[in-house]
């Protein structure tokens, strides 16, 4: 050694080598010396962390995930799988619907990825009929099976939803969603049905509605999104 030491100056108080000393020793390495410190992120190669090795520690398993706040939460259900819309820009006019019938163009169709899905259901109908305060009434359907609808009590309907129309031939918007668990991975076909109280009236579908002036006419569409929600 062309330099010397006295004792003092390699060992601290507890007789261990100040760290300080140790310039001439080369850094290891094997990485299961690596007891303190920080280790660089350019360091860890890409693919080497994975959600086992995460949940190495036994408190979380392979399925938690690190949110933005740097805290774990568990995955759960709540994910949007898919989306399926039908848009109806048309019109339809019912003549006489005293029984349910099916609207023209007012379905969608949607296959659940898993049995354990919900499917939440979304439409907006553009509903007017030939007279003032007439009752209409609405039902949504998943294949055959009515759902979202009232119990039914004594002569009342069961639907999923109905309008009193207070202006002859002008349409409102009516606007109601459901959330539906087919418990199934088969393609299923929501559609909505109309009907009203009495016949001898037409009911309509998007049909143009007249402002108060008489000058301007104006014509909306109508649509059903079937939104499947994972479990």
């Amino acid at each position: 050694m062309t330099k010397n030491r006295n004792i003092s100056d390699l060992l601290d108080a507890n007789g261990d080598v100040k760290s300080g000393a140790l310039d001439n020793v080369p850094a290891s390495n094997d990485a299961s010396a690596l007891t303190t410190g920080t280790l660089p992120i350019a360091r860890i190669a890409d693919g080497d962390v994975t959600l086992a090795k995460l949940s190495a520690t036994g408190t979380k398993d392979a399925t938690t995930f690190l949110r933005g706040d740097n805290t774990f939460a568990e995955a759960g259900g709540g994910k949007v799988l898919q989306v399926v819309s039908t848009t109806k820009t048309d019109t339809f006019t019912g003549t006489n619907l005293t029984s349910f019938t099916d609207i023209t163009g007012m379905s969608v169709s949607i296959t659940p990825s898993s049995a354990s899905s919900k499917i939440f259901i979304l439409y907006t109908l553009n509903y007017g009929v030939s007279a003032t305060g007439l009752r209409a009434f609405i039902k949504l359907l998943r294949d055959a099976t009515a759902v979202g609808v009232g119990a039914t009590a004594g002569s009342r309907l069961s639907v999923n939803s109905y309008m009193n129309n207070s202006m002859i031939s002008a349409t409102t918007s009516v606007v109601s969603s459901f959330l539906d668990s087919p418990s199934t991975t088969s393609s299923v076909t929501y559609k909505l049905q109309i009907s009203s109280e009495a016949s001898g009236f037409n009911q309509y579908i998007n049909r143009s509605s007249q402002d108060l002036d008489n000058s301007t006419y104006g014509r909306t569409a109508s649509t059903i999104t079937a939104i499947e929600i994972g479990a």
